[in-house]
């Protein structure tokens, strides 16, 4: 603005004052919506390469949003993941749909629920299973991932592989979307019996044919 001979204790108290976005605190000043403080502190971490040469982590949101921002949010990820307290990061990171590898973190998912009462399996045979898995990181993924991990899961079937794929579909029919066509492909060669049922207690159930794509009909002449 071309203001000269400004005093930066004045216009921190006037932000403050009208906007309501500034706050006083012990060491300076700080934002009143932490989810700002946290996306500038994460914003210089990447920018001053601090970042990309961290080993270890604090699982919070700036992890998080750092991860976003830094374009591949793979060691986060899979750190989150395994973490015990990781979970609300890996959460918050997979919300901005981040790129990472997919291979790695559909790995890192196998393992988050492989632990000991994430999935519980009640009964599994040729014509459906019905299980319960209470921690549910479905709603977050992105559409395209939740086709990979479909077509991940389903060429290495297990018990606890056929419920991810379950939640997987379920998802998706929660918002109303088909598997992709190439997914689809692979569904059927994994799972002949395109009406095996998958009962998720939180979830209800579904099958392979109610995600079908929808083949748009040819034009008449």
């Amino acid at each position: 603005m071309q203001i000269s001979k400004v005093n930066p204790e004045i216009v921190l108290q006037e932000t403050a004052q009208f906007y309501g976005i500034l706050v006083p605190a012990a060491d300076g000043w700080e934002f009143v919506h932490r989810t700002i403080q946290d996306f500038l502190a994460a914003q210089y971490w990447v920018d001053s390469g601090g970042f990309s040469t961290r080993t270890s982590y604090e699982w919070n949101t700036r992890t998080a949003y750092a991860a976003c921002i830094s374009g591949d949010a793979t060691r986060v990820l899979e750190g989150a993941l395994a973490a015990s307290e990781g979970l609300t990061c890996a959460i918050e990171t997979l919300t901005n749909s981040p790129d990472f590898d997919n291979q790695k973190v559909a790995d890192a998912l196998v393992s988050f629920y492989q632990e000991r009462g994430r999935v519980t399996v009640f009964e599994h045979t040729k014509d459906g299973l019905s299980a319960s898995i209470p921690e549910d990181l479905f709603g977050y993924l992105s559409p395209r991932f939740l086709n990979y991990l479909v077509e991940h899961f389903a060429r290495s079937r297990n018990r606890i592989s056929d419920a991810l794929v379950g939640c997987c579909i379920h998802e998706l029919r929660e918002r109303k979307l088909r598997l992709d066509f190439s997914t689809f492909e692979i569904i059927k060669q994994s799972f002949p019996n395109l009406r095996f049922q998958f009962k998720i207690s939180e979830r209800g159930f579904v099958t392979p044919e109610m995600a079908k794509p929808v083949v748009n009909p040819k034009p008449q002449n």
